[in-house]
């Protein structure tokens, strides 16, 4: 089966910590990135991944770890986090664009997003939508922020502006995803991505909500994620094949999560 892994980071690893190492891929630079590739993701399990780029102005310096990173995998799809509060944000972008990035993302407390920046996000969200990128909406659900920085009400907030070009909610919502479900149930262009989500609740009752809510999807609108490195590729592959077999997936809906819908959203 074809696999195609829509969350991959490339933290420094010598870092400890989740924090730490999310401060590593923000200030990453192209050669850094380059170099973490080959040691942080074994790009020889799949046929394709986008890369989250944190560093919103890697693209302004030169497009070298996009170029390698093609050259590594079939398909190679990149989001950039875009730094909402810089004065050239709009100039991060365009040179995303050159590089040939597919998605912009913002991340609710990691980025300390309240209702106080939804503007300005909204604008450069419209913004993207007129240039065709999708946008990837962090849906991860903790920390002591979880309730300051609500990425319910962000999501939705970004729903009702956005009905153009498709949404990703990472992580499927986590925690909130059937908050998440009757969203994604109302707009059309809401999709869900598994990372994380599916290792960290198995065995909860959020488990059996998460295959309530995949069964209550499109099909096509699921896609495959591991987080990787926070989550290891291999657990989070397994936790997802455990998931479907227990929860009774076809062979069908298992191909097009793992690699179909992805490559037919990107081609798009």
């Amino acid at each position: 089966m074809k696999i195609f892994d829509f969350n991959i980071h490339l933290p420094d690893l010598k870092d400890d910590g989740v924090n730490d190492r999310v401060a590593t891929e923000i200030h990453a630079t192209n050669q850094e990135m380059i170099e973490r590739l080959d040691y942080v993701y074994d790009l020889k399990k799949v046929h394709g991944g986008n890369f989250m780029v944190f560093n919103s102005s890697l693209f302004m310096e030169n497009d070298e770890f996009a170029k390698y990173a093609r050259s590594q995998t079939d398909t190679a799809a990149f989001t950039l986090l875009i730094d909402f509060r810089a004065a050239n944000v709009y100039e991060h972008i365009e040179a995303g664009i050159a590089a040939g990035i597919n998605c912009i993302k913002f991340h609710s407390y990691h980025q300390q997003i309240d209702s106080s920046c939804y503007p300005k996000i909204i604008e450069i969200c419209k913004y993207a939508e007129e240039k065709g990128l999708i946008i990837c909406l962090d849906g991860s659900y903790g920390t002591s922020k979880m309730i300051q920085y609500d990425i319910v009400d962000f999501i939705c907030t970004i729903a009702d502006a956005i009905t153009k070009t498709t949404i990703i909610v990472l992580h499927s919502g986590g925690l909130q995803c059937l908050k998440i479900l009757l969203l994604a149930l109302e707009k059309s262009n809401i999709y869900l991505e598994t990372s994380l989500t599916l290792p960290w609740y198995e065995g909860s009752s959020i488990e059996q909500d998460l295959a309530f809510m995949y069964k209550k999807m499109e099909d096509h609108k699921i896609l495959f994620a591991t987080d990787s490195p926070y989550i290891p590729f291999q657990d989070g592959y397994d936790a997802t094949i455990r998931f479907f077999e227990k929860h009774g997936f076809s062979s069908e809906f298992q191909e097009g999560v793992f690699y179909h819908n992805a490559i037919q959203l990107l081609n798009s």
